[in-house]
């Protein structure tokens, strides 16, 4: 029986894959993938690694021209509000500095030093979700002079607040 080396398992590993040897062959599989499991099955479990990595490699490429990040008529909506979801959380934080979200985020507890990297925009939004599920927990918020209240905030499905 031919043993399985180091080298190979940990590139295996690192590439998300897992090699097992029944009888007669060593068979390469994925759990991340719903609709394929197995990617290769040889006698040699380096060749089968590297056919899984060319097989998985293709259905990547079959698979991204098929996703969806927002459905259109989610599209069209943030569209026509400015590019946002136009609910109180977004109308109060609309225009704000960086400073200004740094601000917001302190006063309501949030540890926003893993979004510091990103864009002005980027942060705002990234806070702005945090203070949103603050909300459906039952947390209040405070943007400036602003106090939201959860039991008043309705998931942002109107702009009532």
């Amino acid at each position: 029986m031919i043993k399985i080396h180091h080298n190979t398992q940990a590139k295996a590993n690192n590439l998300g894959f897992t090699i097992r040897h029944n009888d007669t062959s060593f068979i390469v599989e994925r759990t991340d993938t719903p609709d394929r499991y197995t990617w290769a099955v040889g006698d040699n479990p380096k060749d089968t690694l590297d056919q899984a990595i060319l097989e998985y490699a293709t259905y990547i490429e079959t698979q991204t021209d098929n996703v969806v990040v927002m459905a259109e008529h989610y599209r069209d909506t943030y569209r026509a509000t400015g590019d946002n979801c136009n609910d109180p959380i977004a109308q109060q934080m609309l225009g704000l500095d960086h400073e200004e979200v740094c601000n917001v985020a302190k006063l309501n507890g949030i540890d926003y030093n893993k979004y510091l990297h990103l864009n002005n925009g980027m942060f705002r939004m990234n806070v702005g979700n945090r203070l949103r599920g603050m909300l459906r927990r039952g947390d209040n918020v405070i943007i400036g002079d602003l106090t939201i209240e959860a039991e008043m905030y309705d998931g942002g499905d109107s702009n009532n607040v």
